[in-house]
């Protein structure tokens, strides 16, 4: 296991992002999912929802998908996507792997680049499965504030990253952070 730096919350974090959130029920929304292999169940499990929202890239409001980041049963963040790929996730509000309450306890998780990534893990029966808030753009120091508490107890870690540069670099710091075991 890397070296570890002490926990850093710093700051109160915004909490309960304010938006309305409706539960994913448009037709469009859930035929876009359905064409990406993922289901209404998974959906409604990982808790995704949809709604309007302002979305600076567009100056203005637009439909998006809202992938709501919870921590033990706590809402604390949100990131909204629109159709074209547009991302943003609510400000002054903690940064945390997506799905974190999904690996509490389990012997094993799945690291992804991507919400729907872990989605589509989710999909296909692996629900210890979490997500980098910020894709391989990210700032991992927010994992320190979670090591002890859902990722010590980890026989196995997998890491499911792109092949990219940055996919790459995401991969390396994971695998910095987590240590380096490999089977023979």
């Amino acid at each position: 296991m890397a070296q570890r730096r002490p926990i850093r919350r710093e700051k109160p974090f915004t909490r309960n992002p304010p938006h309305v959130r409706t539960v994913l029920q448009s037709l469009g929304s859930l035929e876009w999912f359905k064409g990406r292999g993922i289901s209404e169940k998974t959906l409604t499990a990982m808790k995704v929802t949809e709604g309007l929202e302002w979305m600076p890239q567009k100056k203005g409001k637009a439909n998006t998908v809202q992938f709501n980041y919870y921590h033990n049963g706590e809402l604390v963040n949100t990131k909204f996507r629109t159709g074209d790929k547009c991302f943003k996730l609510c400000s002054g509000a903690e940064l945390l792997p997506y799905g974190i309450d999904n690996i509490k306890g389990t012997k094993e998780c799945i690291i992804t680049e991507g919400e729907m990534d872990a989605l589509s893990f989710f999909e296909c029966g692996r629900t210890d499965v979490v997500s980098v808030p910020n894709g391989a753009n990210s700032n991992l120091d927010y994992l320190d504030d979670y090591l002890e508490e859902y990722f010590d107890d980890k026989e196995t870690i997998y890491i499911a990253s792109d092949t990219d540069t940055k996919g790459v670099v995401l991969k390396e710091e994971l695998i910095r952070r987590f240590g380096l075991n490999v089977a023979g």
